[in-house]
């Protein structure tokens, strides 16, 4: 094993890091790259290939008892089956070489038929289904109505963007969702999607693509309709919601904020976790949400996810990317392989140039190295189901992406880096089949788009999340801006860096924040790594914050055990600052809380560890934080500011202490 295990990570980095593909040209729905097919629009936004009407079936009542979803009105993915339709499956060369209309409706159409819902049109969707972003190298992107310029997210991106636009008047929409496909264009237009568990919706009628990944997931504008169409489509396997087989449906009692996922994510998609924390302080009181580093939490319960990790210090989430790629990669192979194979793929444009590359690394996946990682999944599927199922009642709460949506045609560099991130953050769903619904959100400036925060429960609890999406959403909608206007206009102790931030000076309480009558000990540690530290707060200074934290971290090093606690604790804290404008929340809080155990004085390292704790929605120990910075220095303005705006946020607007 020792022997396939490079194999494993090599491959799987690879697809991991060509799921979106190459830089697309040519994004505007209709157009295309260099070799496209260009087609023509059936709506302003793109969203359709094709405006076909799917009627209800005859209702056998008298009209006095209207079925569930009479008089919406929806579209799907091009991936299902509809009679008398060839699925284009994103691909002119797959509509080239299947001719053969389908002479059923795919299941989970039937089942809207019946529920009395009006099919009013196809969407446009990724090559194959084998990308998130919703380009496509043949027929370009829909617009994404929320964000223009950016990509709506794939590969369900037509239906994602019908919904948002309402085009046609459609109410909801269908999708599929192996890698994301669902989640990431609902929080990238701004709209509910639902990822329900592994195998709870009938994919009969759906083309297959990774039959261990895939799911019939849906989008909605409300809540009241997501959870509708979910009554209709979960009914034949999970039983009625109403009824006795519809059981475990009860609201989430118990929160577990994910804190690596937000350490992954932008101030944007962070603010949404503190949403959700902030607007349900009532329904989960005072220790029921916890926080947890799901990543670390597996590699500690799942040696074969240890095995998996990559060897370079990857985080448990990394090996949960790669074990997807890998996954994803062999059962593709297995499903569309022969097909591939024995068509003469040109170069010049019969596939994009993203796909042709990921499927000839799909077909280098061993049987052994896709083992190893089905293992990991397995056990990671257990680790999980032990926090989620049972009586517990329990949910994850993370962003549903990590920033904002890419630029159309951006950089290579860039996309690299959102769908690396982006795809560690979908795995946990995709490997467990566990149900996911992103809720979306939007605040007063959404000129990058929108954002979405997701709960996740045990399998078989598609009922309760839905429940809760419609108990919760209000709610958490409306509290975002206020969280997202706060952090924007940003704290004093986060937006006055020099004053409140790091120092080149040379004395404590210039540069840590300590009471200035805290002696600083001379220790040889302390000379070894000072230069170091100087080199810290220069780069702070010029803006480079990732050099920064990395400059203060090797100042540690070389200063070792010969460090003065004190000097120790100065460095922990300005690493933290450097955290903080980072954005990377949980590493600053870290840095602090080992700062106070060096220095239980210093007064930077309570001001910046309130600072982080209140943007995770921690507001009663960011509150007795700065508290505590206040009582060392009872005239320290930051300390009053932040005390005041956590007593406003938890509506406890009582006199600040005075502890002179």
């Amino acid at each position: 094993r020792p022997m396939v295990l490079p194999g494993v990570l090599a491959v799987g980095l690879a697809l991991g890091a060509l799921l979106l593909g190459r830089k697309i040209k040519g994004n505007a729905a209709g157009g295309g790259g260099t070799g496209s097919r260009k087609r023509k629009r059936c709506d302003p936004w793109g969203a359709l290939v094709d405006r076909v009407v799917v009627l209800p079936s005859p209702s056998t009542s008298d009209g006095t008892h209207p079925r569930s979803l009479e008089g919406l009105r929806y579209v799907v993915k091009d991936i299902f089956q509809i009679t008398g339709r060839v699925a284009g499956f994103g691909s002119p060369a797959w509509l080239e070489s299947h001719r053969k209309p389908a002479s059923a409706n795919a299941r989970a159409i039937y089942l809207l038929q019946n529920a009395g819902a009006t099919g009013v049109g196809v969407t446009h969707m990724d090559e194959f289904a084998y990308s998130i972003s919703g380009e496509n190298f043949h027929y370009g992107a829909p617009i994404n109505p929320a964000s223009p310029g950016r990509v709506p997210g794939g590969s369900s991106s037509g239906s994602a963007v019908a919904v948002a636009a309402a085009v046609d008047k459609c109410d909801f929409a269908l999708g599929t969702d192996s890698g994301g496909s669902v989640r990431i264009p609902a929080a990238h237009c701004g709209v509910f999607g639902f990822r329900p568990t592994h195998g709870a919706v009938s994919a009969t009628g759906v083309i297959k693509f990774a039959k261990s990944l895939d799911t019939v997931g849906w989008f909605a504008r409300d809540a009241s309709v997501l959870q509708q169409v979910g009554d209709v489509l979960l009914q034949p396997r999970l039983g009625n919601r109403g009824g006795p087989e519809g059981a475990h449906q009860e609201l989430p009692k118990k929160l577990f904020v994910l804190e690596d996922v937000i350490d992954l994510c932008d101030t944007k998609a962070q603010c949404g976790v503190a949403a959700v924390c902030s607007a349900l302080e009532t329904e989960f009181p005072h220790g029921t949400i916890s926080r947890l580093d799901l990543g670390q939490h597996l590699l500690l319960l799942c040696p074969t996810l240890r095995e998996v990790q990559t060897r370079d210090g990857g985080s448990g989430l990394d090996a949960l990317r790669v074990c997807l790629a890998n996954i994803m990669g062999r059962e593709v192979w297995q499903a569309l392989g022969t097909w591939y194979a024995a068509r003469p793929f040109s170069e010049d444009g019969d596939t994009g140039p993203g796909v042709r590359e990921r499927m000839q690394l799909a077909s280098k996946i061993t049987e052994e190295q896709f083992t190893i990682c089905t293992k990991a999944r397995a056990e990671v599927k257990v680790a999980l189901g032990v926090l989620l199922d049972g009586d517990s009642d329990a949910a994850l709460v993370f962003p549903t992406a990590p920033s904002a949506a890419p630029f159309l045609e951006s950089d290579e560099t860039t996309q690299t880096a959102w769908r690396k991130k982006t795809l560690a953050v979908t795995s946990i769903c995709s490997l467990t089949g566990f149900p996911q619904v992103t809720v979306p959100l939007t605040d007063d400036n959404p000129n990058d788009g929108p954002r979405g925060v997701s709960l996740v429960m045990g399998p078989g609890r598609d009922y309760a999340l839905l429940r809760a999406a419609r108990a919760f959403s209000e709610k958490i909608i409306a509290t975002y801006p206020e969280i997202v206007r706060a952090e924007t206009k940003r704290s004093p102790i986060v937006r006055d860096a020099e004053r409140v931030g790091v120092s080149s000076g040379t004395t404590p309480s210039e540069t840590s924040g300590t009471t200035p009558n805290a002696k600083r000990a001379p220790a040889r540690g302390d000379t070894l790594g000072e230069p170091l530290k100087r080199k810290g707060n220069d780069l702070f200074k010029s803006g480079d914050f990732a050099g920064a934290a990395a400059a203060y971290a090797n100042a540690i090093d070389a200063a070792d055990k010969f460090a003065s606690s004190n000097w120790k604790s100065i460095v922990l804290s300005n690493k933290a600052m450097a955290h903080l404008k980072l954005g990377a929340y949980a590493s600053a809080e870290e840095d602090c809380t080992e700062a106070l155990t060096l220095n239980s004085k210093n007064v930077k390292a309570y001001l910046r560890r309130g600072a982080s704790r209140s943007v995770s929605g921690n507001y009663l120990e960011a509150l007795e934080d700065f508290e505590r910075a206040l009582m060392l220095e009872p005239k320290n303005e930051d300390a009053k500011t932040e005390i005041t705006r956590m007593k406003n946020i938890l509506g406890d607007a009582q006199q600040i202490p005075d502890f002179d």
